[in-house]
Order: structure tokens, then sequence, then C-alpha cells
């Protein structure tokens, strides 16, 4: 169940935007609610608000992230990484895309996420949450140093 996901410099987002499925300590219609320990996430959301605001970029950040994962294994070298970076400014242009996912799995909380640019990822990481604080499955950064494919 996913409960959060953001996304840094992708499209229209230059900073971090996050969509959140947590709810506020409302109680009304909390039969509707789906829970994880004391969080209470919602079901499904629905993305409204003013044309040119974002909707359909939140939504091809998340498809572009989704995609990345489940191709990851068929990309080759060299080939082009689907991401645009947001480009109304100097600096972001060349900064790194970043997507993040908090989700749950088997009644496991985990956080997923990686960073890259058009031509590489740079990091990838999962921490799970069988407590409060994360513990490290994996991390891995500089993916693309050349000298990690150097002999030596």
């Amino acid at each position: 169940m996913l409960i959060q996901f953001s996304v840094t410099n992708f499209l229209s987002f230059r900073d971090e935007t996050v969509l959140s499925l947590s709810t506020n300590k409302d109680n009304s219609h909390s039969e509707n609610l789906l829970s994880y320990k004391n969080e209470r996430i919602l079901p499904s959301v629905a993305i409204y608000g003013a044309n040119a605001a974002g909707k359909s970029n939140l939504h091809k950040a998340l498809t572009a992230a989704i995609i990345m994962i489940r191709n990851s294994n068929n990309l080759q070298v060299n080939q082009p990484l689907m991401v645009t970076p947001f480009l109304l400014d100097s600096k972001s242009q060349f900064d790194k895309t970043k997507f993040d996912f908090i989700y749950t799995y088997n009644d496991v909380k985990y956080e997923y996420g990686f960073v890259l640019d058009s031509n590489n990822v740079w990091e990838e990481y999962l921490y799970e949450y069988k407590r409060s604080k994360p513990s490290l499955i994996f991390e891995r950064s500089e993916i693309n140093k050349p000298e990690l494919f150097m002999k030596r």
C-alpha cells in the first residue's frame, strides 16, 4: 500500500513535491480508511486543481518512476533514461531528479528511492521500518563512477 510518493526536479517540479496518502487526526469517515499500525491511510486519492497546476506532471512523475523500476533490468549501457528535469532555470536543468516511495508490503513499512539524470542512475536505497527507526537494506551511491568499472 502506497503511503507517500515524492519527486524533485522533474518537469514542472523544481523543489520536492509530496503526494501523501496519510490522513490528519480528523475522525470523520474513519471507517473508509486503511490502517498501518497507528497511521491511517487513504485508500484512493483524487488530484484536482487549476489548469497548469501540475496534475498531469505528477502523474507523469509517478509513471516514469514505476517504469524505471519495472524496466531497469532491460536498460542498456548508455541508453537514455526517461527523465526530464525542471528546465525553467539554469541550475535545475543540470541537477539530478529524485523519486521516493514510502509503502507497506506484508505489514512492513519500506522507503525506496533513487536519484538519476537522463544518462545515469546515481543513487539507490531501500530502508525497512520494522521499528520506528529505519534499517538499511541496501544503499548505493556514486554508482556510475568510472573508477568502479576499471580493473586494478
